[in-house]
């Protein structure tokens, strides 16, 4: 099945606002053929946990979107339209089927939900790419479920830990009064890991090697607080602000792994003057503004192209191995798994400063033997 056939074709010029009259305005540069980026909607909200219409959500963020500047002077974009399909089966295979052809090409694409169970349909599209994944999910809670016969957006985390080419699963900005301990346990038991939301806000700098790391994003716009984001049911008074969640889409775009992008669960029901649809049309926006300004960095360049930094860790009793690209500054640890195999994550530079003063680094704890 030819690609085009998966999908009901928006008119970009129908939906885009007039906010701006200029041909540097985001939707003037999309283009046809031989594409860096494409974007795609997923209408289907079947199984949303009491938000069934965040399906009506694409074209209502596509209309904020197209109405901002472009600045992205080495990407072409297209959008490929919205994914059609009779059944929600029908659907989760189309969007399986596309990031997968997407992913073949090197096209990164962006996902506008819908529902965020369709993270998982994405995961199995880009697995038939690559062997191992890395997989990123910013969310108020951990959408584990309580029975592993169902599944919906609440319950899609579970599968995906069932998945064997999940090589790690990232969960950032929970907040413990949605999350009961057991499931930090499960998480845990799973060797995967989970970050609050306070430990975000705290420095969010040091969240950028995690999400540097990553394969897929998926973003939760539950994670925001409703005073910044109200388009959702149960929007709650805590969470990431506006700045926090553009600044994490931004880190995302910077990352040279990442494939695809997804943002969902933004209800237009509940929406304030299309507050939460322009806050998600701006955390894509700087998703493309990192794209635009990616670096080449590590795995595309060879890990032995930096500097190397070895330090004695008493604690350890072995050295640690740090690389550094000097220009711009970003770092790298080398962490043994379970296998005695060296594999190398993203740090920040205070890994390397605290392993020098005798401190074993939070990424090493994080990843040591995973």
């Amino acid at each position: 099945m030819a690609i085009e056939e998966y999908f009901s074709k928006p008119i970009i010029e129908k939906i885009a606002t007039n906010y701006y009259k200029n041909e540097n305005r985001l939707d003037a540069h999309f283009v046809g053929k031989d594409y860096d980026v494409a974007i795609i909607g997923v209408e289907e909200c079947i199984n949303s946990v009491e938000n069934r219409s965040c399906g009506d959500a694409p074209n209502i963020i596509r209309k904020q979107l197209y109405a901002l500047q472009s600045n992205f002077k080495k990407l072409n974009i297209c959008d490929l339209g919205n994914v059609k399909g009779n059944t929600a089966k029908d659907t989760y295979a189309a969007v399986k089927d596309i990031v997968s052809e997407l992913a073949e090409k090197n096209i990164v694409s962006i996902i506008l939900g819908g529902s965020q169970d369709f993270t998982l349909s994405i995961f199995n599209g880009l697995k038939t790419r690559q062997p191992k994944l890395n997989v990123t999910i910013v969310d108020n809670k951990i959408d584990l479920g309580q029975d592993d016969h169902d599944f919906h957006s609440h319950s899609f985390v579970s599968h995906l830990l069932n998945e064997k080419q999940l090589r790690r699963l990232e969960m950032l900005a929970y907040q413990s009064y949605f999350v009961p301990e057991n499931q930090l346990d499960f998480l845990k038991k799973h060797n995967q890991c989970a970050v609050r939301l306070g430990m975000v806000r705290a420095n969010i700098g040091q969240i950028e090697p995690i999400i540097r790391d990553t394969d897929l994003l998926s973003f939760d716009m539950s994670a925001i607080k409703q005073s910044d984001s109200p388009a959702y049911l149960y929007a709650n008074p805590n969470g990431l602000t506006a700045q926090e969640a553009c600044q994490l889409s931004l880190f995302a775009g910077y990352s040279d792994r990442i494939k695809t992008f997804g943002v969902f669960e933004m209800n237009p029901d509940f929406d304030r003057n299309h507050q939460s649809a322009a806050l998600a049309a701006q955390m894509i926006w700087h998703f493309l503004e990192g794209l635009n300004n990616r670096q080449k960095d590590y795995p595309i360049k060879s890990i032995d192209a930096y500097e190397k930094y070895i330090v004695q860790q008493e604690q350890l009793d072995e050295n640690i191995v740090f690389y550094q690209n000097p220009v711009n500054n970003r770092w790298w640890i080398e962490i043994p798994n379970a296998a005695g195999e060296k594999e190398i994550y993203a740090c920040c530079r205070q890994e390397y400063e605290e392993s020098k003063s005798g401190r074993i680094p939070d990424s090493w704890i994080r990843y040591y033997k995973k």
